[in-house]
């Protein structure tokens, strides 16, 4: 809920304090469907980057989709949902399962990004999820990590989740 926007606080003053290195970013918009939770996230923003910085707010990654010209960044960081992931989890899905919450956030994203044109893309994905996502997991036979790889390779992105 709005970590993104802290850590780039914690990382900019950081290097300003210890370096003398100024930079600046800034939340363009988010999304969270849990509708208290994108209230925190606007709070958490607003902190991170002063009261007159107001991001858009989406409440699912579908609904910033099907905006005509959703809106693009530099550099997107992303979570996935964890529900179907988790160890915990009552209801383990493939992170590419649609049926899931884990498999529609990620899904969603894919989807965002094959709306925007490769050249306005975000130019780094920076993805965090539950641990599990990066163990083989006997119930999905999957090992998240690589899937969610492989998905993004597939749309010129290079890295890799692989442990």
């Amino acid at each position: 809920m709005g970590s993104s926007s802290m850590s780039w606080r914690v990382l900019a003053d950081t290097l300003q304090s210890c370096f003398g290195i100024t930079f600046s970013l800034q939340t363009s918009f988010f999304t969270e469907f849990v509708s208290w939770k994108n209230k925190v996230c606007m709070e958490v923003i607003t902190a991170a980057h002063g009261v007159r910085h107001k991001p858009q707010g989406w409440l699912a990654t579908k609904d910033l989709v099907s905006e005509p010209h959703p809106p693009r960044c530099h550099i997107a960081t992303l979570g996935i949902e964890c529900d179907d992931i988790s160890g915990c989890s009552s209801t383990p899905r493939s992170v590419l399962d649609s049926q899931g919450r884990s498999g529609q956030s990620f899904l969603q994203v894919l989807s965002y990004l094959d709306k925007v044109p490769f050249s306005e893309r975000p130019q780094c994905l920076l993805l965090e999820c539950v641990a599990n996502l990066g163990k083989k997991r006997k119930s999905v036979q999957e090992k998240g990590t690589e899937a969610v790889a492989d998905q993004l390779q597939e749309r010129g992105y290079l890295g890799t989740g692989r442990s």
